[in-house]
């Protein structure tokens, strides 16, 4: 039965990744993330750095690549080297057209601790139906691409929002390395 639930995920996640037309970052060594650009349409936001994102700024958002993490060491230690090694690569690309005019990057996650650590603002999210939609399809993933001898956390996760800021992306991919 998983079987066939992870079939049929992993080829509604392909779907999506194709009609939404998200991106591995460049230079990635892992592909562990996706990253799509687009106009921020919310209200206001003022992240931990204090800067402020407003209506109409160009923002990133990340979506794992859930084919990819199924093929990783997901533990806490390696999701955090993996996270590092994105922000890096983002960090790298940043710098150049069409990534130069993002002022902050966006996910929605159950992995808020670990993008916490670093740098991330994290954020409740503030439509409760949203929340619960968006925690119940993270956790499916979740438990669907993980492997299958690895133990996990069976309980549902709630998802949260995680910002961080181009200055707090340049940090992790400081000019000349990488």
């Amino acid at each position: 039965m998983k079987n066939i639930i992870h079939f049929i995920l992993s080829k509604l996640d392909s779907f999506i990744v194709k009609a939404a037309g998200w991106k591995h970052i460049p230079h990635s060594d892992t592909n562990f993330m996706y990253v799509n650009l687009y106009k921020y349409k919310g209200l206001a936001i003022t992240l931990t750095d204090g800067t402020i994102i407003e209506k109409g700024d160009c923002i990133a958002e990340f979506h794992l690549d859930n084919k990819r993490l199924k093929g990783l060491d997901t533990s806490y230690t390696s999701l955090i080297r993996l996270l590092k090694g994105e922000l890096k690569a983002l960090g790298n690309c940043i710098r150049y057209e069409p990534y130069s005019k993002i002022k902050a990057v966006y996910g929605i996650t159950v992995f808020y601790e670990i993008a916490a650590r670093q740098g991330f603002t994290v954020l409740d999210m503030k439509n409760i139906m949203k929340r619960y939609l968006w925690s119940l399809w993270e956790n499916i993933l979740r438990l669907s691409f993980q492997k299958r001898n690895k133990r996990a956390r069976k309980r549902i996760i709630m998802s949260k929002e995680c910002w961080i800021s181009r200055g707090q992306i340049l940090l992790h991919a400081p000019e000349g390395r990488g």
